[in-house]
C-alpha cells in the first residue's frame, strides 16, 4: 500500500493537533501580537475587557479563547486548520485559515478576511466572524469600544385565543423590557444590545384592536432596537417568553389580549412521548397526538437524528431536552418549536448514538405515531468508493479552450465521490474512500483496500474521453465477474434515469479494480469529460449530485435494503439523497428547534 494515501484512506478527517499550527504558514504581520490597552469589547452587552488581539485590515483580530462562548454558536472543532461550528438557525459553518470564503450549510461565502496564525495562535476576525453568526459589530471611535449585537430578525403577529401572539426573534440571546404608554395607547418593547435587520417604520398593519406594529433604532451605543404596538385602547398583556439562565432569550412571546381578534383553529396537540427498549438494538418511540395531523420524518447527521415535523401543531407537556442514561441507541429525545418556511411546527427529536435505521407506524384511530429505530436497512454496510485517478495521474482532461476552465477528472471523481460518501453516511451505511484527497493511490492499492475491510461492494467512479473531443458522449457502467452483473444494471438503471444522457450500455472488460477485487464491483463512467454538452453539465453542482444520487440509489436497488419509512400506512423508500447537504437536512438542515440544540 501507498503508505501516505492509506492513512488518508484510514482516517478520513483529520483530527485537531496542536501540533498542526507549525504547518501553517503564518500571514505577514506585526512582529509580536499588539494588544492596544485602550480598545474595549463588549459582546451582547457583556464586558469582555482588552482581549489580546492583532489589528489589521480594518478589524480586530482576537486569539481563540473563552469569548467565544458567548456567541450563538455551537463549536464542533477548532483547530489550526479552522473552526467548524453550528450557528442558532441550525446551519453548519467550515472556515479554514487562509482562504477567504467558508462555507455556510450548502453555500459558500465570500469574505474579505480570513482566519490567521500569529506567532502559533489562531485569530479570528471579529466583523467577520459577526456576518458569519449574523450579528452585528458596531464600533464607537470615540470611546475605542467594539459592540458585538445581535439582529431583530423576525416579527411576527399571530392570532392566538383571545387575543394576539407577538412573536420576536434575535440572532443572539438579549435581555429586554416591556412597558406601555399612554395618549396615544401603546406597548413597547425595548430589546437591549440588538439592532433592527429592517427598515425603520411601521412593519405590520391592523390587526384587531392594534392599529400597526412599529420597529426603530431607539439607540446605537449601546445598541437598544424598539419594538412598537399602537393600539385603540389599552390591552392587557402576558409575556411568555422562555429566558435562559441569564434572563436572556432568542425568542420573545408576547400575548395581547384582544376581543377583536379572530380565534385560530384548534389545533393537534401532542400529549405525550415514550421511549421503550425492546432489546439491546431495538428501541421504540411512542408518540401519542390528539385530532388530525399532518407530520414529515426525515433524519440528520453529525450527529445523527431522526426528526418528526408536525405541522400547525402543540406541545401540550414539552420535554425539552430529555436525555435518556444508559440507552444503546438513543442518546436524548428533545422537543421545540422551530419556524420552518415561515410556517411554525412542533419537532421532535431522537438523538441517537450512531446511525441506525428506523421505521414509522401510524395508529390514526388511537391518536399514536410509533417510531421503532434500530438495525437493519443500510446499518453497518461497507461500501468500498473509489474515486478514479488523483495526484500525478490526472486522469481525462477537456481540450484547453473548450471551458472557461479546464475539466480535470481527478478532481471531478473525487467530488463525486464526496457526495456520495455522503449520501451512505447519511443512510447508515460505512462507506469507505481509497482516497479522500489529490493524492495517488496505485491499482494494487486500491484492489488490495477494497478486499482488506470486508467490503459488500466496490464502486469505482470515472468519467469518460473519446481520442476526438466532442466524438461521444453519454453514459456506461463496466463489471467483469458474473457476480458483479446485478450491481452493475442497477447503478446504470438509475444514471440513466437521472442523467439523461446517451445510453452506451453495461460493458464487460477486463479494468484492473473489477477484475481483482473479491467482492461484486462495478467502474462507472457517468459521461464524456470531452464532449462539449457533457462537459457542461459536469460544471454544474446538482448534475453531479445527481451522478452521486444515482449511484446511491442503484446501491439500493442492489442490496434491496428499505430505508424503512412508512408514512400513512403505505411503505415508501424514501429519496434520502434530496435531504442532503454538503453537511448533514440539507435543508438537510432544517432551523433548530432551539439555539444551539439541533
Amino acid at each position: 500500500w501507498a503508505a501516505g494515501c492509506i492513512a488518508i484512506i484510514l482516517v478520513c478527517i483529520s483530527t485537531d493537533s496542536n501540533s498542526a499550527i507549525s504547518a501553517i504558514t503564518s500571514q505577514t504581520t506585526p512582529s509580536k501580537e499588539a494588544k492596544d490597552a485602550s480598545f474595549h469589547l463588549y459582546l451582547f452587552g457583556e464586558d469582555r475587557g482588552v482581549p489580546a488581539h492583532v489589528k489589521a485590515d480594518n478589524d480586530w483580530f482576537i486569539t481563540y479563547g473563552k469569548w467565544l462562548e458567548c456567541f450563538p454558536i455551537e463549536m464542533e472543532r477548532a483547530s489550526a486548520r479552522g473552526l467548524v461550528f453550528e450557528r442558532s438557525d441550525g446551519l453548519r459553518v467550515r472556515w479554514r485559515v487562509g482562504t477567504l470564503e467558508a462555507v455556510v450549510g450548502s453555500k459558500r461565502i465570500k469574505l474579505p478576511r480570513t482566519l490567521r496564525v500569529f506567532n502559533d495562535r489562531l485569530h479570528i476576525p471579529l466583523k467577520v466572524l459577526c456576518k458569519l453568526t449574523n450579528t452585528r459589530f458596531i464600533y464607537d471611535a470615540g470611546q475605542n469600544a467594539g459592540y458585538v449585537c445581535a439582529m431583530l430578525t423576525e416579527v411576527q403577529l399571530m392570532p392566538a385565543t383571545n387575543g394576539w401572539q407577538l412573536n420576536l426573534r434575535l440572532t443572539a440571546p438579549v435581555t429586554y423590557r416591556i412597558d406601555r404608554l399612554s395618549n396615544p395607547d401603546r406597548i413597547y418593547i425595548d430589546l437591549h444590545d440588538a439592532v433592527i435587520n429592517y427598515p425603520p417604520g411601521v412593519l405590520l398593519e391592523r390587526h384587531g384592536s392594534i392599529a400597526s406594529v412599529r420597529i426603530g433604532q431607539f439607540s446605537t451605543v449601546p445598541a437598544t432596537a424598539r419594538v412598537v404596538l399602537d393600539m385603540d385602547e389599552p390591552l392587557n398583556y402576558e409575556d411568555r417568553t422562555e429566558f435562559d439562565d441569564n434572563k436572556r432569550a432568542t425568542r420573545i412571546s408576547l400575548f395581547i389580549e384582544d376581543a377583536k381578534a379572530p380565534q385560530p383553529p384548534i389545533k393537534p396537540s401532542i400529549n405525550n412521548i415514550e421511549l421503550q427498549v425492546s432489546d439491546r438494538d431495538t428501541v421504540t418511540g411512542i408518540i401519542r397526538v390528539e385530532r388530525a395531523y399532518d407530520y414529515t420524518a426525515f433524519t440528520l447527521i453529525e450527529p445523527f437524528r431522526v426528526v418528526l415535523d408536525f405541522r400547525n401543531a402543540d406541545f401540550v407537556n414539552p420535554v425539552g431536552v430529555q436525555q435518556i442514561p444508559k440507552n444503546p441507541l438513543v442518546r436524548e429525545i428533545r422537543t421545540g418549536m422551530p419556524d420552518i418556511d415561515s410556517e411554525r411546527v412542533a419537532r421532535v427529536v431522537f438523538e441517537l448514538h450512531r446511525p441506525a435505521a428506523f421505521r414509522i407506524i401510524e395508529k390514526r384511530d388511537e391518536g399514536l405515531i410509533i417510531v421503532r429505530i434500530g438495525k437493519g436497512g443500510w446499518y453497518g454496510l461497507v461500501i468500498v468508493i473509489d474515486p478514479g485517478h488523483g495526484g500525478r495521474d490526472p486522469g481525462a482532461r477537456s481540450p484547453v479552450g473548450m471551458f472557461k476552465e479546464r475539466l480535470i477528472e481527478k478532481d471531478l471523481t473525487l467530488d463525486i465521490a464526496l457526495r456520495l460518501n455522503r449520501m451512505l453516511m447519511y443512510a447508515g451505511a460505512k462507506p469507505m474512500l481509497t482516497r479522500t484527497t489529490d493524492c495517488y493511490v496505485s491499482l494494487q492499492d486500491r484492489v488490495a483496500f477494497a478486499n482488506a475491510v470486508n467490503a459488500r461492494a466496490f464502486v469505482s467512479i470515472h468519467l469518460n474521453a473519446w481520442p476526438k473531443p466532442g466524438g461521444n458522449w453519454g453514459t456506461e457502467v463496466y463489471y467483469y465477474t458474473p457476480q458483479s452483473r446485478p450491481l452493475a444494471e442497477a447503478v446504470h438503471k438509475y444514471l440513466i434515469m437521472l442523467l439523461q444522457r446517451k445510453d452506451n450500455g453495461i460493458r464487460r472488460r477486463r479494468f484492473y479494480v473489477v477484475r481483482r477485487t473479491s467482492i461484486p464491483s462495478v467502474l462507472v463512467e457517468a459521461c464524456y469529460i470531452n464532449h462539449p454538452e457533457d462537459g457542461r453539465l459536469l460544471q454544474d453542482d446538482e448534475f453531479r449530485e445527481k451522478i452521486a444520487k444515482a449511484i446511491f440509489l442503484g446501491l439500493h436497488d442492489y442490496f434491496g435494503v428499505p430505508w424503512n419509512l412508512q408514512l400513512q400506512g403505505e411503505e415508501i423508500v424514501e429519496d434520502v439523497a434530496q435531504h442532503v447537504a454538503s453537511d448533514a437536512p440539507t435543508q438537510m438542515q432544517p432551523e433548530g428547534e432551539a439555539p444551539n440544540q439541533q
